[in-house]
Order: C-alpha cells, then sequence, then structure tokens
C-alpha cells in the first residue's frame, strides 16, 4: 500500500487528523507526508476540517459530502431528530453527526430546537410555524395572556 492510499484509508475510519496524526498512525517520513497531503489538496481529494493553534486538521472531501448528503436525506420527510437518533440510523460517529448538524443549522438547512425536558437539542428541516404571528416574542407573550385569562 503506498503512502496516498495508507492516507486515504485512514481518514475514511478515523476522524479528521493533523500531519503529527497521520505520521504517528502510517509511520511515514514527514516529507513524504507533506507531499502526499499538498497533492491530495491540489487536486480537491482533501480539504482543512479545522484549525486548531496553527495545526491544520485534514478530511476527505468526497467522504464528507457523502455524510452531509445522508444526514439531510433522513430530514427529507419532515422529522425531527436529535444527534443520537440520526447517528443510530446513519451508523456514522455521534460527534461527526453532531458537527455536521451544528453546521447545516448555521447554514440554514437545518432549524435547532431546544428541548427543555429530555435537555437536548432537536433537530428538523424547518422552523414550526405559529399561525397568525410571525415575531415569536409576541406569540409568548400572547400565550402568556391566554394562559393568565383562561385561569
Amino acid at each position: 500500500m503506498n503512502a496516498k492510499d495508507k492516507i486515504i484509508t485512514y481518514l475514511e475510519t478515523h476522524k479528521p487528523a493533523s500531519k503529527k496524526e497521520l505520521i504517528a498512525a502510517t509511520k511515514l517520513p514527514v516529507n513524504r507526508i507533506n507531499q502526499v497531503v499538498r497533492d491530495l489538496l491540489e487536486s480537491g481529494q482533501l480539504e482543512i476540517h479545522s484549525v486548531t493553534n496553527k495545526v491544520n486538521h485534514y478530511r476527505l472531501t468526497d467522504l464528507h459530502n457523502q455524510r452531509v448528503k445522508a444526514v439531510l436525506d433522513y430530514f427529507e420527510d419532515g422529522s425531527s431528530a436529535t444527534s443520537g437518533e440520526v447517528s443510530d440510523i446513519t451508523g456514522m460517529d455521534k460527534t461527526t453527526v453532531t458537527q455536521i448538524l451544528i453546521s447545516l443549522n448555521k447554514q440554514g438547512e437545518l432549524h435547532r430546537e431546544w428541548h427543555g425536558q429530555r435537555k437536548l437539542w432537536v433537530y428538523s428541516k424547518s422552523a414550526p410555524f405559529v399561525f397568525g404571528c410571525a415575531n415569536h416574542l409576541t406569540a409568548f407573550i400572547n400565550n402568556a395572556l391566554r394562559e393568565v385569562r383562561a385561569s
């Protein structure tokens, strides 16, 4: 197995990794890792996932896109779920699913709502619609007034 295959195989089965982690896992020389990572970045097979303390963490572009598509496909039927439920259904790691869900929420693809009784975030394809009131604060006040008047 050549250096490129070792790096790709490691990134397919593990979380995004830095060059240092790739060196430790594949036991390849530093200059060979640097060369292969540079080539994979240029070809678009690899992308920078995050930067922590000036250390780049890399992930496979196609694999990440497949994971995002699997998560979005889960929500196509209009259901809502927690990250744990999506993780169980898709078979992906829970931390990876959580990162994808948060990212999709920031992009506006998914709606995220805090479920206080269960103490976790619940994700859905679209925000719940309160008929007759677009302002959530006004809806909250109207609901509170209704409760006070009913008692």
